[in-house]
């Protein structure tokens, strides 16, 4: 089960879920970083953030940059991710920074997400995505948790 707490714009400003934290900072009603940390021993440890780039609209997510860290926040791997839209703009593709796609989208009728990976031709059922995706249907983001 998760915790959120909002802040006086009712933008979530938080989101607690077994021993993960993440904080979400905003430029009006988008996000653009989310940073993760594990609780480990009552502190907290600076796991991932992603950077997010937006285009002229609400929920319109051109890119992310995606940092993991390790060792006490140092940095481990930074890597860039682009968005693929169809006219809805629900997001149908990413692509990483040579242009290659690591994950495809698809939607059902009635709003089932099913995923697929760059390397992959079996479509399955959306579960989670490998590269931290959470921007799925009209370009909305998606939490398992609620």
């Amino acid at each position: 089960m998760a915790k959120f707490s909002y802040d006086v714009l009712g933008r979530r400003a938080s989101k607690e879920a077994k021993e993960q934290i993440t904080k979400y900072t905003y430029s009006n009603q988008n996000t653009i970083e989310e940073s993760e940390y594990k609780k480990d021993d009552g502190k907290m440890e600076l796991t991932e953030t992603r950077e997010n780039i937006y285009g002229q609209s609400i929920d319109d997510i051109i890119a992310t940059l995606r940092t993991k860290y390790e060792d006490h926040e140092k940095k481990q791997k930074s890597e860039t991710y682009f968005y693929q839209k169809n006219q809805l703009g629900s997001i149908t593709a990413i692509s990483d920074d040579k242009g290659k796609v690591v994950e495809e989208y698809r939607y059902n009728a009635f709003g089932k997400i099913y995923i697929r990976d760059g390397k992959s031709d079996n479509w399955r059922e959306f579960k989670e995505s490998k590269v931290g995706n959470n921007r799925l249907f009209t370009g909305r983001e998606y939490d398992s948790e609620v």
